[in-house]
């Protein structure tokens, strides 16, 4: 069981077009392993998959990754 997980957040890891799906998978589950497997699938992506990546899409994570952060109050006062 735990084998085949591995195996298809690998899949995810390795695989640029799956970062809306990973958006979803945080935005949506309120459990926080889910959140932080899908913010550690995005950072893999970004850094092994960078030259991948278009412009648009970096552009767009990094759009999304601040306003998540913001809207989450993820970011203290003093950052903001």
């Amino acid at each position: 069981m735990r084998s085949d997980a591995n195996a298809k957040l690998e899949a995810f890891n390795n695989d640029p077009s799956n970062l809306a799906r990973l958006k979803f998978f945080i935005e949506s589950s309120q459990n926080i392993n889910v959140q932080y497997l899908g913010a550690s699938a995005i950072k893999t992506l970004l850094t092994d998959h960078w030259t991948r990546i278009s412009m648009s899409e970096k552009v767009g994570v990094k759009n999304y990754l601040i306003a998540y952060l913001l809207n989450n109050d993820l970011v203290t006062r003093q950052d903001k």
